[in-house]
């Protein structure tokens, strides 16, 4: 039953869903987005599967998984689905792409629901998203567009108020950080005045955490490589351009989750600091575990956090454009524990 292994984490979510299915009233479009890019690409083919599962019925709480339509959701080989993702080398979803995704929904479908899935829509920028507005203005009949993305603040509002939204968050103490304890008392030293040498350390931690990132997904992807060569060759064929590009495409895209968990929890860290310093007790913040490694130490000054979190989001936000990771990384750092 594909959307069973949701429904202890997120049952309310699920019950509403089914609801909408029993009541035909699902949505024409919906922003799938979270912090964990394998669980959302798991949810959106079961809520796929169960938006064309032959053997839905009024009291059915799941897609059956088993049926032909099922099978072909799961095998991405559903004649009616359009899967749209990240291809060219700047890793971007193209203005063409839209473009036949637009003339796929208007071909007929002998009464099957079209589906239509863009993975990492993120990935598509201010004009790609612009062109794609068209199709959110004007849904044709009998059709379902799923946007996954980790990042839903890329996002143009314009897109996010035409969509129905499925947030699907981890709770986010399980950060890609290794060691947690480490972390939190490493961020915990960072703060306004704190100097030059504190600058430097912080940035190189946060480098240094950053490249072990990336390379433990660069190693998965060289296994999973070796698995795709040996397949090719007992096939007696070569691997695709399109199959080594998706390749490509997807490191990038596990890096980029993974890197905004690592993001989110610096960001968790000075909000709860500013929250502490505007008189808000440990029992109301929203993880007031973290403070298990790091101590509860007197709250900073009202105006000293609110500049330590102004200085987050300035960073998080030079990170949405075209920069240098390590420069940024190394101007927050002194911007937040030097200036000022």
């Amino acid at each position: 039953m594909p959307l069973a292994e949701f429904t202890d984490r997120y049952g309310t979510l699920i019950s509403h869903l089914m609801k909408a299915v029993h009541a035909e009233r699902v949505g024409h479009s919906y922003l799938i987005y979270g912090d964990n890019i394998e669980t959302l690409k798991r949810f959106s083919k079961a809520w796929m599967q169960v938006n064309t599962c032959t053997e839905i019925s009024s009291t059915s709480s799941d897609a059956c998984g088993a049926c032909k339509n099922c099978q072909a959701i799961e095998t991405d080989t559903y004649e009616y689905l359009k899967i749209v993702k990240p291809q060219s080398k700047s890793r971007q979803i193209t203005v063409d792409q839209i473009y036949e995704l637009e003339h796929f929904l208007h071909l007929t479908s002998d009464g099957q629901k079209k589906i239509a899935c863009i993975w990492d829509a993120d990935r598509m920028n201010m004009q790609t998203q612009n062109a794609f507005l068209k199709t959110l203005e004007e849904p044709t009949n009998n059709t379902l567009i799923l946007m996954v993305t980790v990042s839903p603040g890329a996002m143009l509002a314009t897109i996010r108020s035409r969509c129905q939204r499925i947030a699907l968050l981890d709770n986010y103490i399980a950060y890609p950080l290794g060691n947690p304890e480490e972390f939190f008392q490493t961020i915990s030293k960072m703060k306004k005045g704190e100097g030059m040498t504190v600058a430097a350390t912080m940035s190189q931690y946060l480098i240094n955490h950053l490249d072990t990132l990336k390379k433990s997904i660069d190693d998965e992807a060289k296994e999973r490589s070796k698995d795709m060569k040996a397949q090719a060759r007992e096939m007696s064929v070569e691997l695709s351009k399109q199959e080594k590009d998706e390749e490509i495409a997807m490191i990038e895209s596990e890096y980029r989750a993974k890197r905004e968990m690592l993001l989110s929890a610096i960001h968790t860290w000075f909000s709860m600091e500013y929250m502490r310093a505007n008189g808000i007790g440990k029992e109301l913040l929203p993880n007031p575990e973290i403070y298990d490694y790091t101590g509860f130490e007197t709250a900073p000054g009202e105006m000293d956090a609110r500049y330590q979190l102004q200085k987050v989001d300035d960073f998080l936000d030079s990170l949405n454009y075209n920069v240098d990771e390590k420069l940024a990384i190394e101007n927050f750092c002194q911007d937040l524990c030097i200036k000022g």
